[in-house]
């Protein structure tokens, strides 16, 4: 808005400057010929007006109007430049790497400028699905938002609250809590429902894993003991079950995305002995497990590729009020999830399609 604006004002000058010798030659002129088209029978006089060519060539003078036309031509040459640059630093900023990744800074510091990222035209536009728990739908918020801003993606919101990975058929994990004197609640919050399966949109591209909560959260077995992510049983349920989203993806051609986790914060007054779930431990357990997961299916040979994105690192150093700060301690604030998925998301998910 800024470039469009010095060349207006420098536009006008030049229209203001011709202007007082329009009236000295061509003005004149102009009422005499609009005074003989009324009349319509005294033509003669506009006759000897019409040999003096010379008058004609002071036409070339009038190129100082057309100057204006070439100065919008350089004002538009100039918008389609600067997106160049800005586009190589987004797709820096997915891998981690000091150039493009933002650093952790107050809600209040003004947000970086990011260029839109552009999609390949030979390309399809790409479908996302969303699985996850109730963190899912603030991130998905978030990419629903950047995707439809920047026309490089549809994306598909199939996460619930409450959804753990193990909330699949024939689960032997039944319930999970929070806080120790909770109650034990319904994986998914609703008993004997499934979360897990079938909730890939047909036609997807590409299901993007989001498990920041419930997956950390402790969680009890059909035989009435509790156990978390740091244990082996609990441990083998998530990666069993991710096995098996990843083999029923494959086999149509839909690739699975992981997303690590940040290490959940404390909510409220309690303290951390009471909210076991908020043990970095936890998240380090998770995270662990998903690339060690990646990594298998890969070596393996599937088709496509098994991806990952580093999402933990970005949230864990925002804290509760930082950049993409939680301020429940669990959940990305959605207008902080844009800020995410515009700058850290968006671009990774779209570095990780144009790459295959």
């Amino acid at each position: 808005s800024t470039a469009a604006a010095t060349p207006d004002p420098g536009g006008s000058e030049a229209p203001a400057s011709a202007a007082p010798a329009e009236p000295t030659t061509s003005r004149p002129e102009e009422p005499q010929p609009s005074e003989p088209d009324e009349r319509s029978g005294t033509e003669d006089p506009a006759a000897p007006d019409e040999p003096p060519a010379p008058d004609e060539p002071s036409e070339p003078a009038e190129v100082a109007a057309p100057d204006g036309v070439p100065e919008r031509d350089a004002e538009t040459s100039e918008q389609p430049a600067a997106p160049d640059p800005q586009v190589s630093e987004e797709q820096d900023s997915p891998d981690g790497g000091d150039a493009g990744a933002p650093d952790p800074v107050t809600a209040t510091t003004a947000p970086p400028v990011t260029a839109v990222p552009q999609p390949d035209p030979a390309l399809p536009v790409p479908i996302v699905t969303v699985i996850g728990d109730s963190a899912a739908i603030h991130i998905a918020h978030g990419l629903r938002h950047w995707a439809d801003e920047t026309r490089t993606m549809a994306v598909v919101d199939h996460s619930r609250i409450g959804c753990s990975p193990v909330a699949v058929e024939d689960s032997e994990w039944v319930a999970f809590r929070g806080e120790l004197d909770d109650d034990p609640e319904p994986i998914g919050l609703q008993p004997d429902i499934v979360c897990r399966d079938d909730y890939v949109e047909p036609g997807s591209t590409v299901v993007l894993v989001v498990d920041h909560g419930a997956v950390l959260f402790d969680h009890l077995n059909a035989d009435g003991s509790w156990s978390s992510i740091l244990e082996p049983r609990f441990a083998s349920s998530v990666a069993d079950s991710y096995r098996r989203l990843v083999a029923w993806s494959q086999q149509r051609d839909v690739r699975v995305v992981f997303t690590t986790s940040p290490a959940l914060l404390v909510f409220g007054d309690d303290e951390d002995a009471n909210q076991p779930q908020t043990d970095p431990a936890r998240a380090r357990a998770y995270n662990t497990l998903i690339a060690g997961l990646a990594a298998e299916l890969n070596a393996a040979g599937g088709t496509p590729a098994v991806g990952l994105i580093d999402a933990a690192s970005q949230i864990d150093s925002s804290g509760y009020d930082g950049r993409y700060g939680r301020s429940d301690g669990m959940h990305v604030d959605y207008e902080r999830a844009e800020l995410f998925a515009a700058e850290v998301l968006g671009p990774a998910l779209l570095a990780l399609l144009q790459a295959t």
